[in-house]
């Protein structure tokens, strides 16, 4: 991408383009994603596998972040590579000066507001990691009277925890708790351990081993990441909130089905609880790396609600409504159609004229790309030089003439007019000036149109080579239509500079005698064109 040559002011506006556009579209696409994810729980019962789809809509969301931002990088490099090599057409570089000014307020004030954003999200999660890494560096060893060691291996062993899991003490935390993915640490308060029965320590090194057989812990330092960087979208939110609540489900159901029996594992959770209330009754938070849970009152509600007993006193109404994810999803889903809605309507308003592309937008409203004459449209037109007074030395250059003009978009017609007027159509031209070629370029010109372009390959002995010649007469001239808008103009400051014709159009001053008999010379040569002779 060196070629190019920019500046690294242009590579800044040129990724927040990139960026700018990625944050439009993914309002959108995370409300769409979001979508999904709330119709598939509807009819989703177990909560490994609630906890899936709403870990894989975070993940989705971010991939199609990054994704966006790449195709638009990808995008707007093509453009800028065409700009600056023999592909580009007025109609590109248009687009590309209506883009930059799209983006110089409105997109580019986004990304400054995000990446604000970003760096405090960021840092609050390294310090989360940077928090991990105290807590396992300050953990003590358990009292080995307890036998921790053959508790947990034998209850690993229920579970499915094949690697060894350590288990140690802190006081730092007032909640159980699991660090590392590849060398796993259960942490136990220090303050519950002299409170807790043999029974409640058991259900609590369960769970942690449950939170060990799923990789919560890589699950959640993903999960984090994906919230530092979409911390602006409200989606990304909620399916956070509904991963840390169903994964904590999911472990509580595998603890029952593996370790321990339903009933007194919720008990010994309601007794964790007290006893941490009553030894701490303004808890501190848990380091956000951690594998910690929802809270401990609530899972204890769901195992309490869920019958054992089919011939339980409760009425039909009570289980269906009290233990039935399913079915309360679906009653509360018109609660949420508004605010999905809503959600997915904004994306789709700001990201749908992203969507139709600058060269889209543009087209469907006239004013917004005039026709310049003097141009084509690269696309439609054939680009063939319907002039029938040419002379033969510049008929012999037609062909290259032609593919000049339709690289450019410029009318071949015109593009003929110029050399005939500026060289006769003789590629050895040279005037007393030092111009040389069939357009007739000074070199000075040369150097800045290849500097503009970023020609790596330009040398002033190429001027005499007419295909590049023509080439970059041509552009010279489309940037000149482009800029005045009329042929008149356009030619006027090609041979006599854009300042002279500035001062003249502001009355400042009068256009040298050669370029006002030049200007006049080509615009009746273009007048002429349909004619069936050379007018003299």
């Amino acid at each position: 991408m060196s070629e190019l040559g920019l500046s690294w002011a242009a590579w800044l506006a040129v990724l927040g383009w990139a960026l700018g556009w990625a944050l439009v579209h993914g309002l959108w696409q995370g409300a769409l994603i979001a979508a999904t994810v709330r119709a598939a729980l509807v009819w989703t019962e177990q909560p490994r596998l609630r906890f899936a789809w709403a870990w894989g809509g975070m993940l989705a969301i971010a991939l199609c972040f990054v994704a966006t931002a790449r195709y638009e990088l990808l995008e707007l490099l093509a453009q800028l590579r065409a700009a600056a090599g023999t592909e580009p057409s007025p109609q590109t570089t248009a687009a590309l000066g209506r883009g930059a000014q799209l983006i110089d307020r409105a997109l580019l004030s986004l990304v400054l507001v995000w990446a604000c954003g970003l760096l405090f999200t960021g840092t609050r999660a390294a310090v989360g990691f940077a928090g991990v890494a105290r807590l396992r560096a300050r953990a003590r060893a358990l009292d080995p009277s307890l036998a921790l060691d053959a508790l947990t291996a034998r209850l690993a062993q229920r579970i499915g925890v094949a690697a060894p899991v350590e288990v140690r003490s802190s006081d730092a935390i007032e909640t159980p708790l699991v660090l590392g993915w590849l060398r796993p640490l259960i942490l136990l308060p220090a303050g519950l351990l002299a409170g807790l029965d043999r029974v409640a320590l058991e259900a609590a090194i369960a769970h942690e081993l449950a939170h060990v057989r799923r990789s919560d812990y890589l699950l959640n330092a993903i999960s984090l990441v994906i919230e530092a960087l979409m911390f602006h979208h409200p989606c990304v939110w909620w399916l956070a909130s509904v991963a840390r609540r169903e994964r904590e489900h999911a472990c509580d159901d595998l603890v029952v089905a593996r370790a321990v029996e339903r009933s007194a594992y919720a008990r010994s959770l309601l007794a964790l609880e007290q006893l941490r209330s009553s030894l701490d009754p303004s808890p501190k938070p848990a380091p956000s790396m951690a594998a910690d849970g929802a809270p401990l009152l609530a899972r204890i509600r769901r195992l309490l609600d869920t019958p054992t007993d089919p011939g339980s006193a409760m009425n039909h109404h009570d289980i269906v409504t009290r233990t039935d994810p399913t079915i309360v999803s679906k009653l509360r889903l018109a609660s949420w159609a508004p605010l999905l809605l809503t959600t997915l309507g904004l994306g789709l308003a700001l990201g749908l004229p992203a969507c139709l592309g600058p060269d889209e937008t543009a087209s469907e409203d006239p004013r917004e790309a005039p026709a310049v004459e003097g141009t084509i449209s690269t696309d439609d037109d054939p680009a063939a030089v319907s002039l029938r007074w040419l002379p033969d030395p510049v008929v012999a250059h037609v062909t290259r003439i032609e593919a000049a003009a339709r690289r450019h978009g410029v009318d071949p017609d015109l593009l003929a007019v110029l050399v005939l007027v500026e060289s006769g159509g003789n590629a050895r031209a040279e005037s007393p000036t030092g111009a040389r070629g069939l357009m007739q370029l000074m070199p000075q010109t040369a150097a800045h149109i290849a500097s503009e372009r970023a020609l790596r390959d330009h040398d002033l002995d190429r001027l005499w080579d007419p295909d590049y010649n023509l080439d970059l007469g041509a552009w010279h001239l489309a940037r000149l239509l482009e800029r005045w808008g009329e042929i008149e103009l356009a030619v006027a400051a090609y041979n006599g500079g854009t300042k002279a014709v500035e001062r003249w159009t502001a009355g400042e001053g009068e256009l040298s005698d050669e370029t006002a008999a030049y200007k006049a010379r080509v615009v009746e040569l273009w007048t002429a064109r349909d004619e069936a002779e050379l007018p003299r």
